[in-house]
């Protein structure tokens, strides 16, 4: 699968983002690439908060590494949809941020692998270093890249793993 977008605004990016909510399902993974300011964590802040009603302040996870919400349990409209069509819900989402780490084993000391061990979680991941063909198989993985444009746009491109997948 590959889908490629332009944006010029955040609500422009709110609204390419409605149809995101499907792919975020337990057990994907989305590796975030793209310079500095590219706008990585205005990605994750608007699919969190236009899909999931995520009403907490979503900041970068540059300094913490690791930022978790927990999906409201309220009934949406696009829940109702996911449910009819048997398509699971995630219950909370992992939000990383790998600029700072040094090494490999920073990985190890934050608790990364032990994501994995949550079967109803998705995780976000800006600067993955390669990360890409060391997650589990049994994980869906999905490669964004954001790009600044010289008229001040982004685009933003998707590509999954599995290509058998329809978006």
């Amino acid at each position: 699968m590959h889908l490629e977008f332009e944006v010029s605004t955040v609500e422009d990016l709110a609204k390419e983002l409605l149809p995101f909510e499907k792919l975020v399902v337990p057990k994907s993974i989305f590796l975030l690439n793209g310079e500095m300011a590219a706008g990585k964590t205005e990605f994750v802040r608007t699919l969190l908060q236009v899909c999931f009603g995520i009403k907490d302040q979503v900041v970068s996870p540059t300094f913490s590494l690791l930022q978790t919400y927990q999906i409201p349990k309220l009934k949406t409209s696009a829940e109702s949809r996911n449910q009819k069509q048997g398509v699971l819900k995630v219950e909370q989402i992992h939000h990383l941020d790998f600029f700072r780490l040094e090494n490999q084993s920073d990985l190890e000391d934050i608790g990364f692998w032990d994501l994995f061990l949550d079967s109803k979680s998705s995780i976000f991941v800006e600067w993955p270093h390669n990360l890409e063909n060391r997650i589990p198989k049994t994980w869906t993985v999905y490669q964004i890249q954001i790009q600044k444009t010289k008229a001040d746009k982004r685009v933003v491109s998707l590509i999954s793993r599995s290509q058998s997948e329809t978006y």
